[in-house]
Protein backbone atom coordinates (compact mmCIF):
# COMPACT_ATOMS: atom_id res chain seq x y z
CA UNK A 1 0.00 0.00 0.00
CA UNK A 2 1.24 3.46 -0.69
CA UNK A 3 1.41 6.20 1.82
CA UNK A 4 1.45 9.79 1.46
CA UNK A 5 2.20 12.11 4.60
CA UNK A 6 1.33 15.30 3.27
CA UNK A 7 3.13 17.79 6.27
CA UNK A 8 5.07 21.14 6.57
CA UNK A 9 6.43 20.48 9.95
CA UNK A 10 9.11 17.77 9.49
CA UNK A 11 9.11 16.69 13.11
CA UNK A 12 5.85 16.01 12.80
CA UNK A 13 5.93 14.05 9.84
CA UNK A 14 9.08 12.14 10.98
CA UNK A 15 6.98 10.81 14.03
CA UNK A 16 4.45 9.59 11.71
CA UNK A 17 6.55 7.54 9.17
CA UNK A 18 7.98 5.91 12.51
CA UNK A 19 4.60 5.50 13.55
CA UNK A 20 4.09 4.08 10.47
CA UNK A 21 6.75 2.20 9.50
CA UNK A 22 5.99 -1.70 11.27
CA UNK A 23 3.33 -1.73 8.66
CA UNK A 24 5.66 -1.93 5.55
CA UNK A 25 3.60 0.24 3.05
CA UNK A 26 5.47 2.19 0.71
CA UNK A 27 5.60 5.90 2.87
CA UNK A 28 6.49 8.92 0.86
CA UNK A 29 6.53 12.58 3.18
CA UNK A 30 6.07 15.74 1.37
CA UNK A 31 5.84 19.17 2.44
CA UNK A 32 3.76 21.66 -0.23
CA UNK A 33 1.80 21.10 -2.60
CA UNK A 34 3.83 21.84 -5.65
CA UNK A 35 6.03 18.43 -4.20
CA UNK A 36 2.71 16.66 -4.02
CA UNK A 37 1.63 17.49 -7.75
CA UNK A 38 5.00 16.47 -8.78
CA UNK A 39 5.31 13.17 -7.49
CA UNK A 40 1.57 12.05 -9.10
CA UNK A 41 3.16 10.95 -12.48
CA UNK A 42 5.17 8.80 -10.20
CA UNK A 43 3.00 7.08 -7.30
CA UNK A 44 -0.31 6.95 -6.76
CA UNK A 45 -1.66 6.76 -3.20
CA UNK A 46 -3.88 4.47 -1.13
CA UNK A 47 -3.72 6.59 1.87
CA UNK A 48 -3.24 9.94 2.29
CA UNK A 49 -2.44 11.82 5.53
CA UNK A 50 -2.99 15.58 4.62
CA UNK A 51 -2.62 18.88 6.72
CA UNK A 52 -4.68 21.37 6.38
CA UNK A 53 -2.07 24.21 6.42
CA UNK A 54 1.19 23.75 4.26
CA UNK A 55 3.14 27.14 4.17
CA UNK A 56 0.82 29.68 2.81
CA UNK A 57 -1.32 27.09 0.59
CA UNK A 58 -3.94 25.32 1.92
CA UNK A 59 -4.15 21.70 1.51
CA UNK A 60 -7.85 21.44 0.36
CA UNK A 61 -6.75 22.13 -2.84
CA UNK A 62 -5.17 18.60 -3.24
CA UNK A 63 -8.11 16.64 -2.37
CA UNK A 64 -9.22 16.65 -5.95
CA UNK A 65 -6.42 15.88 -7.67
CA UNK A 66 -5.43 12.82 -5.11
CA UNK A 67 -9.35 11.65 -6.06
CA UNK A 68 -8.85 12.18 -9.94
CA UNK A 69 -5.56 10.06 -9.79
CA UNK A 70 -7.46 7.33 -7.31
CA UNK A 71 -10.93 7.66 -6.85
CA UNK A 72 -10.78 5.09 -3.99
CA UNK A 73 -7.93 7.32 -1.89
CA UNK A 74 -8.45 7.26 1.77
CA UNK A 75 -7.88 11.21 2.93
CA UNK A 76 -7.03 11.57 6.44
CA UNK A 77 -7.91 15.80 6.81
CA UNK A 78 -4.92 17.12 9.93
CA UNK A 79 -5.26 20.23 11.23
CA UNK A 80 -4.30 22.06 14.66
CA UNK A 81 -7.00 24.72 13.44
CA UNK A 82 -9.54 22.53 14.17
CA UNK A 83 -13.01 23.60 12.86
CA UNK A 84 -16.16 22.12 12.05
CA UNK A 85 -16.27 24.24 9.34
CA UNK A 86 -12.83 22.59 8.12
CA UNK A 87 -14.22 19.07 8.62
CA UNK A 88 -17.40 19.36 6.33
CA UNK A 89 -15.45 20.80 3.69
CA UNK A 90 -12.50 18.34 3.51
CA UNK A 91 -15.66 15.56 3.91
CA UNK A 92 -17.50 17.64 1.27
CA UNK A 93 -14.19 17.41 -1.08
CA UNK A 94 -14.05 13.80 -0.36
CA UNK A 95 -12.06 13.68 2.59
CA UNK A 96 -13.11 10.38 4.33
CA UNK A 97 -11.77 10.88 7.90
CA UNK A 98 -10.07 13.97 10.15
CA UNK A 99 -7.88 14.10 12.95
CA UNK A 100 -6.95 16.99 15.02
CA UNK A 101 -3.96 18.04 16.05
CA UNK A 102 -1.72 17.22 18.69
CA UNK A 103 -2.69 13.50 18.40
CA UNK A 104 -0.71 11.05 19.57
CA UNK A 105 1.05 8.13 17.79
CA UNK A 106 -0.98 5.67 18.90
CA UNK A 107 -4.05 7.24 16.88
CA UNK A 108 -2.10 7.10 13.87
CA UNK A 109 -1.31 3.53 14.16
CA UNK A 110 -4.64 2.53 15.18
CA UNK A 111 -6.38 4.96 11.82
CA UNK A 112 -3.83 3.14 9.68
CA UNK A 113 -4.59 0.01 10.66
CA UNK A 114 -8.35 0.68 10.45
CA UNK A 115 -7.88 1.68 6.80
CA UNK A 116 -5.55 -0.75 5.53
CA UNK A 117 -7.75 -3.32 6.77
CA UNK A 118 -10.70 -1.53 5.07
CA UNK A 119 -8.81 -1.35 1.85
CA UNK A 120 -7.69 -5.36 1.86
CA UNK A 121 -11.46 -5.62 1.99
CA UNK A 122 -12.45 -3.85 -0.73
CA UNK A 123 -9.25 -5.48 -2.82
CA UNK A 124 -11.02 -9.10 -1.92
CA UNK A 125 -14.17 -7.68 -3.04
CA UNK A 126 -13.02 -6.03 -6.46
CA UNK A 127 -11.36 -9.85 -6.88
CA UNK A 128 -14.71 -11.43 -6.21
CA UNK A 129 -16.49 -9.39 -8.26
CA UNK A 130 -13.96 -9.92 -11.17
CA UNK A 131 -14.09 -13.82 -10.42
CA UNK A 132 -17.86 -14.27 -9.97
CA UNK A 133 -18.85 -10.87 -12.39
CA UNK A 134 -19.64 -12.66 -15.42
CA UNK A 135 -20.97 -15.97 -13.48
CA UNK A 136 -23.61 -13.36 -11.76
CA UNK A 137 -25.64 -13.23 -14.65
CA UNK A 138 -25.71 -16.96 -14.99
CA UNK A 139 -26.78 -17.26 -11.49
CA UNK A 140 -29.84 -14.88 -11.90
CA UNK A 141 -30.70 -16.32 -15.08
CA UNK A 142 -34.09 -15.94 -15.35
CA UNK A 143 -33.98 -19.25 -18.10
CA UNK A 144 -36.16 -21.91 -16.63
CA UNK A 145 -33.60 -24.72 -17.90
CA UNK A 146 -30.99 -22.54 -16.52
CA UNK A 147 -32.65 -22.19 -13.09
CA UNK A 148 -33.07 -26.00 -12.88
CA UNK A 149 -29.36 -26.49 -13.86
CA UNK A 150 -28.47 -24.02 -10.45
CA UNK A 151 -30.78 -26.02 -8.12
CA UNK A 152 -29.01 -28.67 -8.93
CA UNK A 153 -25.45 -27.24 -9.11
CA UNK A 154 -25.73 -25.63 -5.07
CA UNK A 155 -27.13 -29.13 -3.91
CA UNK A 156 -24.09 -31.22 -5.77
CA UNK A 157 -21.92 -28.31 -4.40
CA UNK A 158 -22.85 -29.54 -0.46
CA UNK A 159 -21.64 -32.99 -1.43
CA UNK A 160 -17.87 -33.94 -2.68
CA UNK A 161 -19.49 -36.07 -5.89
CA UNK A 162 -17.46 -35.39 -9.11
CA UNK A 163 -19.09 -32.99 -11.13
CA UNK A 164 -19.20 -32.79 -14.82
CA UNK A 165 -20.44 -29.97 -16.49
CA UNK A 166 -20.96 -30.38 -20.51
CA UNK A 167 -22.12 -27.86 -22.82
CA UNK A 168 -20.94 -25.82 -25.97
CA UNK A 169 -17.54 -23.91 -25.77
CA UNK A 170 -17.98 -20.61 -24.31
CA UNK A 171 -21.75 -21.40 -22.73
CA UNK A 172 -20.15 -20.20 -18.88
CA UNK A 173 -18.32 -23.82 -17.89
CA UNK A 174 -16.09 -22.22 -15.45
CA UNK A 175 -18.42 -19.33 -14.71
CA UNK A 176 -20.48 -22.60 -12.99
CA UNK A 177 -17.73 -24.62 -11.65
CA UNK A 178 -16.32 -20.99 -10.09
CA UNK A 179 -19.83 -20.96 -8.69
CA UNK A 180 -19.79 -24.55 -7.47
CA UNK A 181 -16.56 -23.86 -5.12
CA UNK A 182 -17.85 -20.97 -4.06
CA UNK A 183 -21.10 -22.31 -3.14
CA UNK A 184 -19.37 -25.83 -1.39
CA UNK A 185 -17.76 -25.68 2.36
CA UNK A 186 -14.61 -25.79 0.35
CA UNK A 187 -14.95 -22.29 -0.53
CA UNK A 188 -11.78 -20.92 1.64
CA UNK A 189 -9.55 -23.39 0.18
CA UNK A 190 -7.81 -22.86 -3.21
CA UNK A 191 -9.65 -23.31 -6.42
CA UNK A 192 -7.39 -23.85 -10.02
CA UNK A 193 -8.30 -24.63 -13.76
CA UNK A 194 -6.12 -27.18 -15.88
CA UNK A 195 -6.80 -26.36 -19.49
CA UNK A 196 -6.54 -30.26 -20.61
CA UNK A 197 -5.88 -29.35 -24.07
CA UNK A 198 -3.14 -26.67 -23.83
CA UNK A 199 -0.48 -29.39 -22.18
CA UNK A 200 1.12 -32.53 -23.91
CA UNK A 201 0.74 -35.72 -21.72
CA UNK A 202 4.48 -35.26 -19.85
CA UNK A 203 3.62 -31.55 -19.24
CA UNK A 204 -0.20 -32.48 -18.16
CA UNK A 205 1.03 -35.20 -16.02
CA UNK A 206 3.39 -32.97 -13.59
CA UNK A 207 0.95 -29.91 -13.64
CA UNK A 208 -1.52 -32.19 -12.26
CA UNK A 209 0.57 -34.46 -9.73
CA UNK A 210 3.66 -32.96 -9.73
CA UNK A 211 7.17 -34.21 -10.19
CA UNK A 212 10.73 -34.37 -8.26
CA UNK A 213 13.99 -33.37 -9.10
CA UNK A 214 15.48 -35.22 -12.18
CA UNK A 215 12.52 -36.88 -13.02
CA UNK A 216 12.95 -35.69 -16.64
CA UNK A 217 15.37 -33.32 -18.75
CA UNK A 218 14.34 -29.65 -17.18
CA UNK A 219 13.19 -30.81 -13.63
CA UNK A 220 15.93 -28.72 -11.83
CA UNK A 221 13.71 -28.80 -8.75
CA UNK A 222 10.83 -30.78 -6.98
CA UNK A 223 7.44 -29.27 -8.17
CA UNK A 224 3.82 -29.62 -6.91
CA UNK A 225 1.19 -30.51 -9.28
CA UNK A 226 -1.79 -28.80 -8.79
CA UNK A 227 -3.67 -31.31 -6.65
CA UNK A 228 -1.51 -31.13 -4.00
CA UNK A 229 -1.56 -27.00 -4.16
CA UNK A 230 -5.34 -27.46 -3.92
CA UNK A 231 -5.67 -29.61 -0.48
CA UNK A 232 -9.12 -28.68 1.12
CA UNK A 233 -10.41 -27.09 -1.98
CA UNK A 234 -11.40 -27.61 -5.56
CA UNK A 235 -9.09 -28.32 -9.06
CA UNK A 236 -11.20 -27.95 -12.30
CA UNK A 237 -10.52 -29.87 -15.18
CA UNK A 238 -11.43 -28.16 -18.47
CA UNK A 239 -12.07 -30.43 -21.99
CA UNK A 240 -11.65 -33.83 -19.77
CA UNK A 241 -12.49 -35.44 -22.97
CA UNK A 242 -8.89 -34.53 -24.45
CA UNK A 243 -6.99 -36.14 -21.63
CA UNK A 244 -4.86 -38.28 -22.99
CA UNK A 245 -5.22 -42.09 -22.43
CA UNK A 246 -2.12 -42.72 -21.06
CA UNK A 247 -3.22 -40.41 -17.72
CA UNK A 248 -6.79 -41.79 -17.46
CA UNK A 249 -5.72 -43.78 -15.28
CA UNK A 250 -4.10 -41.93 -12.82
CA UNK A 251 -6.99 -39.21 -12.99
CA UNK A 252 -9.21 -42.80 -12.75
CA UNK A 253 -7.33 -44.01 -9.48
CA UNK A 254 -6.94 -40.33 -7.90
CA UNK A 255 -11.16 -40.32 -7.92
CA UNK A 256 -11.50 -43.89 -6.39
CA UNK A 257 -9.27 -43.26 -3.29
CA UNK A 258 -7.53 -39.60 -3.65
CA UNK A 259 -4.21 -41.22 -4.28
CA UNK A 260 -1.37 -40.77 -6.68
CA UNK A 261 2.03 -40.49 -7.06
CA UNK A 262 4.05 -37.58 -8.62
CA UNK A 263 6.49 -38.20 -11.28
CA UNK A 264 9.52 -39.99 -10.94
CA UNK A 265 8.73 -40.86 -7.40
CA UNK A 266 7.42 -43.88 -5.69
CA UNK A 267 5.97 -42.37 -2.47
CA UNK A 268 1.66 -42.58 -2.64
CA UNK A 269 0.40 -38.99 -2.14
CA UNK A 270 -3.22 -38.22 -0.67
CA UNK A 271 -4.99 -35.24 -1.11
CA UNK A 272 -8.75 -34.04 -0.12
CA UNK A 273 -9.85 -32.64 -3.63
CA UNK A 274 -12.77 -31.95 -5.15
CA UNK A 275 -12.75 -32.84 -8.58
CA UNK A 276 -15.17 -30.93 -11.44
CA UNK A 277 -14.59 -31.59 -15.13
CA UNK A 278 -15.98 -30.16 -18.10
CA UNK A 279 -16.16 -31.03 -21.68
CA UNK A 280 -18.04 -29.56 -24.74
CA UNK A 281 -17.78 -32.80 -26.45
CA UNK A 282 -19.70 -35.89 -26.20
CA UNK A 283 -17.86 -38.33 -23.81
CA UNK A 284 -20.21 -41.75 -25.02
CA UNK A 285 -19.25 -41.02 -28.00
CA UNK A 286 -15.47 -41.02 -27.20
CA UNK A 287 -15.80 -43.89 -25.42
CA UNK A 288 -17.09 -45.69 -27.88
CA UNK A 289 -14.39 -44.66 -30.13
CA UNK A 290 -12.08 -45.66 -28.00
CA UNK A 291 -10.60 -42.31 -26.72
CA UNK A 292 -11.48 -42.51 -23.40
CA UNK A 293 -11.82 -45.10 -20.80
CA UNK A 294 -15.43 -46.11 -19.71
CA UNK A 295 -14.53 -46.63 -16.19
CA UNK A 296 -13.42 -42.93 -15.99
CA UNK A 297 -17.01 -42.04 -17.69
CA UNK A 298 -18.62 -43.21 -15.35
CA UNK A 299 -16.53 -41.39 -12.37
CA UNK A 300 -16.69 -38.16 -13.89
CA UNK A 301 -20.46 -38.52 -14.65
CA UNK A 302 -21.65 -38.71 -11.02
CA UNK A 303 -23.42 -35.19 -11.29
CA UNK A 304 -23.72 -33.78 -15.18
CA UNK A 305 -24.80 -30.65 -15.58
CA UNK A 306 -25.74 -29.42 -19.32
CA UNK A 307 -25.42 -25.51 -19.97
CA UNK A 308 -27.62 -24.84 -22.40
CA UNK A 309 -26.19 -22.70 -25.40
CA UNK A 310 -26.96 -18.79 -25.54
CA UNK A 311 -28.82 -19.06 -28.19
CA UNK A 312 -31.07 -21.33 -26.39
CA UNK A 313 -31.81 -18.59 -23.10
CA UNK A 314 -32.36 -15.26 -25.20
CA UNK A 315 -34.29 -13.50 -21.98
CA UNK A 316 -30.45 -13.85 -20.54
CA UNK A 317 -28.92 -11.93 -23.33
CA UNK A 318 -29.98 -8.39 -22.35
CA UNK A 319 -28.69 -8.27 -19.15
CA UNK A 320 -25.02 -10.44 -20.00
CA UNK A 321 -24.59 -7.82 -22.56
CA UNK A 322 -24.92 -4.45 -20.50
CA UNK A 323 -22.74 -6.31 -17.56
CA UNK A 324 -20.03 -7.03 -20.07
CA UNK A 325 -20.01 -4.00 -21.89
CA UNK A 326 -20.14 -2.45 -18.48
CA UNK A 327 -16.70 -3.98 -17.38
CA UNK A 328 -15.24 -4.06 -20.98
CA UNK A 329 -16.02 0.16 -20.92
CA UNK A 330 -14.03 -0.48 -17.48
CA UNK A 331 -11.14 -1.88 -19.11
CA UNK A 332 -10.82 0.34 -21.82
CA UNK A 333 -11.34 3.24 -19.37
CA UNK A 334 -14.14 4.34 -21.36
CA UNK A 335 -17.37 6.36 -20.36
CA UNK A 336 -20.16 3.79 -19.33
CA UNK A 337 -22.61 2.88 -22.10
CA UNK A 338 -25.77 1.51 -22.40
CA UNK A 339 -27.14 -0.73 -25.36
CA UNK A 340 -30.03 0.59 -27.02
CA UNK A 341 -32.90 -1.72 -27.59
CA UNK A 342 -32.58 -1.80 -31.32
CA UNK A 343 -29.46 -3.10 -30.80
CA UNK A 344 -30.28 -5.67 -27.75
CA UNK A 345 -32.99 -6.78 -30.62
CA UNK A 346 -30.33 -7.82 -32.68
CA UNK A 347 -27.73 -9.61 -30.31
CA UNK A 348 -31.25 -11.51 -29.76
CA UNK A 349 -31.25 -12.54 -33.23
CA UNK A 350 -27.77 -13.58 -33.48
CA UNK A 351 -27.15 -17.35 -33.65
CA UNK A 352 -23.81 -16.79 -31.22
CA UNK A 353 -22.13 -20.15 -32.18
CA UNK A 354 -19.63 -19.18 -29.36
CA UNK A 355 -21.90 -18.38 -26.85
CA UNK A 356 -21.23 -16.25 -24.30
CA UNK A 357 -17.69 -15.71 -25.03
CA UNK A 358 -18.19 -14.65 -28.77
CA UNK A 359 -20.82 -11.73 -27.61
CA UNK A 360 -18.45 -10.96 -25.24
CA UNK A 361 -15.36 -10.55 -27.99
CA UNK A 362 -18.43 -8.80 -29.96
CA UNK A 363 -18.97 -5.98 -27.92
CA UNK A 364 -15.27 -5.34 -27.40
CA UNK A 365 -14.51 -5.15 -30.94
CA UNK A 366 -17.68 -2.55 -31.94
CA UNK A 367 -16.68 -0.56 -28.64
CA UNK A 368 -12.70 -0.64 -29.75
CA UNK A 369 -14.36 0.82 -32.87
CA UNK A 370 -16.90 3.42 -31.68
CA UNK A 371 -16.32 6.91 -30.54
CA UNK A 372 -16.39 7.20 -26.33
CA UNK A 373 -19.63 8.95 -25.44
CA UNK A 374 -21.23 7.89 -28.61
CA UNK A 375 -23.51 4.29 -28.51
CA UNK A 376 -21.96 1.16 -30.22
CA UNK A 377 -22.21 0.98 -33.88
CA UNK A 378 -22.33 -2.48 -35.04
CA UNK A 379 -21.96 -1.74 -38.48
CA UNK A 380 -18.28 -2.87 -39.33
CA UNK A 381 -18.30 -5.40 -36.80
CA UNK A 382 -19.67 -9.57 -38.41
CA UNK A 383 -20.05 -11.78 -35.41
CA UNK A 384 -17.75 -14.52 -35.44
CA UNK A 385 -20.35 -17.18 -35.95
CA UNK A 386 -21.04 -15.65 -39.75
CA UNK A 387 -16.98 -16.42 -40.77
CA UNK A 388 -17.47 -19.65 -40.56
CA UNK A 389 -19.40 -20.86 -43.49
CA UNK A 390 -17.72 -23.00 -45.94
CA UNK A 391 -18.69 -22.28 -49.78
CA UNK A 392 -21.49 -23.96 -51.48
CA UNK A 393 -21.54 -26.73 -53.16
CA UNK A 394 -25.54 -25.76 -54.38
CA UNK A 395 -25.55 -24.85 -58.21
CA UNK A 396 -28.15 -23.04 -60.18
CA UNK A 397 -30.35 -25.44 -62.51
CA UNK A 398 -29.90 -27.98 -59.82
CA UNK A 399 -31.70 -30.43 -58.18
CA UNK A 400 -32.37 -28.24 -55.43
CA UNK A 401 -35.38 -26.38 -53.76
CA UNK A 402 -35.74 -22.57 -54.12
CA UNK A 403 -35.33 -22.80 -50.30
CA UNK A 404 -32.22 -24.87 -50.42
CA UNK A 405 -30.50 -21.85 -53.58
CA UNK A 406 -31.91 -18.56 -51.31
CA UNK A 407 -29.87 -20.40 -48.48
CA UNK A 408 -26.59 -21.28 -50.33
CA UNK A 409 -27.10 -17.50 -51.91
CA UNK A 410 -27.59 -16.10 -48.46
CA UNK A 411 -24.39 -17.85 -46.78
CA UNK A 412 -22.76 -17.65 -49.44
CA UNK A 413 -22.99 -13.36 -49.43
CA UNK A 414 -22.48 -13.31 -46.07
CA UNK A 415 -19.09 -15.08 -46.33
CA UNK A 416 -18.17 -12.47 -48.78
CA UNK A 417 -18.94 -9.26 -47.08
CA UNK A 418 -18.30 -8.40 -43.59
CA UNK A 419 -21.07 -5.55 -42.91
CA UNK A 420 -24.19 -7.00 -41.94
CA UNK A 421 -26.13 -4.20 -42.99
CA UNK A 422 -24.28 -4.42 -46.95
CA UNK A 423 -25.36 -7.83 -46.61
CA UNK A 424 -28.55 -7.15 -46.24
CA UNK A 425 -28.65 -3.89 -48.61
CA UNK A 426 -26.98 -6.65 -51.26
CA UNK A 427 -29.78 -9.55 -50.73
CA UNK A 428 -32.79 -6.48 -51.11
CA UNK A 429 -34.01 -7.54 -47.57
CA UNK A 430 -33.90 -5.84 -44.10
CA UNK A 431 -31.52 -7.15 -41.33
CA UNK A 432 -33.81 -8.04 -38.95
CA UNK A 433 -35.18 -10.66 -42.12
CA UNK A 434 -31.73 -11.40 -42.55
CA UNK A 435 -31.21 -12.82 -38.71
CA UNK A 436 -34.76 -14.58 -38.95
CA UNK A 437 -33.27 -16.10 -41.94
CA UNK A 438 -30.29 -17.20 -40.29
CA UNK A 439 -32.00 -18.00 -37.54
CA UNK A 440 -34.26 -20.42 -39.08
CA UNK A 441 -31.07 -22.27 -40.37
CA UNK A 442 -29.00 -22.81 -37.21
CA UNK A 443 -32.56 -24.63 -35.94
CA UNK A 444 -33.48 -26.51 -39.26
CA UNK A 445 -32.34 -29.97 -39.92
CA UNK A 446 -30.56 -30.45 -43.30
CA UNK A 447 -32.75 -32.55 -45.91
CA UNK A 448 -29.47 -33.48 -48.11
CA UNK A 449 -26.31 -33.93 -48.23
CA UNK A 450 -25.59 -30.31 -50.31
CA UNK A 451 -27.31 -28.40 -47.34
CA UNK A 452 -26.19 -30.71 -44.68
CA UNK A 453 -22.40 -28.97 -45.83
CA UNK A 454 -23.77 -26.02 -45.55
CA UNK A 455 -23.80 -26.39 -41.23
CA UNK A 456 -20.48 -28.05 -41.27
Amino acid sequence: MQVFIIDDDAHIAHAMEQAIAPFRFYITTLSSVADTIRVFSEKTPDLVFLDYRLGQESGLTLIEPLLKENPDCYIVMMTAHASFDVAIEAMKLGAKDFLRKPFSLEEIELLTRRVSETLKLKSRISELEEEYGEGQILLDSKNPKVQEILKLAKRAAQSNSVVLITGESGSGKTELAKAIHHWSNRSDHPFATVACPTLSAELLESELFGHVKGAFTGAIANHQGRIAKCEGGTLFLDEVGTLPLSLQPKLLRFLQDFTYERVGDTTTHKADVRIITATNANLADLVTQGQFREDLYYRVQVVELRLPALRERPEDIEALAQLLLFKLCKKHGRSPIRLTQAQIHLLKELPWRGNIRELHNTLERALIFSVDGEPLDFKNISPLSLSREPESTVQVGGPYTLEEIERAHIEATMARIDSVEEVAQVLGINPSTLWRKRKGYEQATPTSSASGNLMN
